[in-house]
């Protein structure tokens, strides 16, 4: 008699999702805003349109009824929100695993210090470039570079796993060697996607 294993219960779980057609992550899209101006972004600023705070959280409701594990809040730039702590408190309640993606130019100590609370988390955060004049060249706003480090360091150091998430294009490619060695430096996961 023969026994087949599945190589990890996470091939497990996602099996039975795909079959049970249950959404296993969803990205929610909570703003079009942002405070920085990427020269290659899609996405138009839109202000005043978007979800309440109870639209965001009713939806989180009815993705715990259909069974969804992972939870990544996405824009714009989420921290734009006032209310996406509390969204966040709301979604760790309901037992998600959550990733924020952000620029990271809008993180405070005071802010990392409460979503440290909802523990599991994780940040994905884009960088650019290896440098300040790249990556602000590409942003368009001064001095995001070192905000960005400067927030990288800081949920770091209180123990939050961060993606580094970088997109290759022209105006980049000549530090991807750099931007690895920076994740490297950082203590920091490094993604880096063609353009």
């Amino acid at each position: 008699m023969s026994v087949e294993y599945s190589t990890t219960l996470g091939e497990q779980l996602v099996s039975t999702c795909v079959r049970e057609n249950i959404p296993y992550a969803v990205q929610m899209e909570l703003t079009s805003n942002c405070n920085l101006k990427c020269r290659h972004c899609f996405m138009v600023s839109d202000k005043g349109v978007e979800l309440s705070s109870e639209e965001v959280m009713d939806i989180i409701d009815q993705l715990v009824d259909m069974g969804t594990f992972y939870l990544a809040f996405t824009g714009g730039e989420i921290f734009t929100r006032d209310d996406l702590l509390d969204i966040a408190r709301h979604a760790s309640r309901k037992g998600f695993f959550l990733t924020f993606m952000t620029n990271g130019t809008l993180i405070t100590a005071e802010k990392i210090e409460e979503i440290n609370k909802l523990k599991p988390i994780k940040f994905e955060i884009s960088l650019y470039g290896a440098t300040a004049k790249t990556h602000d060249y590409v942003t368009q706003v001064e001095g995001s570079f070192e905000r960005t480090i400067t927030a990288i360091k800081e949920l770091v150091e209180q123990g939050i796993e961060v993606t580094v998430k970088t997109m290759l294009m022209t105006l980049n490619i000549h530090e991807s060697d750099t931007i690895k060695a920076l994740c490297e430096q950082l203590g920091v996961h490094p993604r880096i996607n063609p353009g």
